[in-house]
């Protein structure tokens, strides 16, 4: 995540290893969730910049809509944290994916 707001700017990333479940053989609903590290960087135009790194965490759900034998078009839903001894970041995210399965 990327924001941007009058010469100031957050970002949240990570870098994970997931699992992704479906609780049935045959539908396309999956959970999903992972550790790993993540990082907040804070800037403010003429003031610098400040950085911050801990261990991450995601979970999530999507569904996979066939649209193809081997294509599903993906809509899903995360949930993100991130945190350290100074930092506890937490990011929402929305999206919409392709799957080669």
């Amino acid at each position: 995540m990327d924001e941007e707001d009058q010469g100031a700017r957050l970002t949240v990333d990570e870098i994970d290893a997931r699992v992704r479940f479906y609780p049935t053989t045959n539908g396309g609903f999956f959970l999903t969730g992972g550790v790993g590290i993540g990082e907040v960087r804070a800037s403010v135009t003429g003031f610098g910049s400040a950085t911050e790194t801990g261990g991450g965490a995601i979970l999530g759900m999507g569904y996979d809509i066939r649209v193809a034998k081997n294509t599903s078009i993906t809509p899903y839903w995360n949930g993100y944290a991130m945190k350290n001894s100074n930092t506890d970041a937490n990011v929402g995210q929305i999206g919409l994916a392709v799957t080669l399965h």
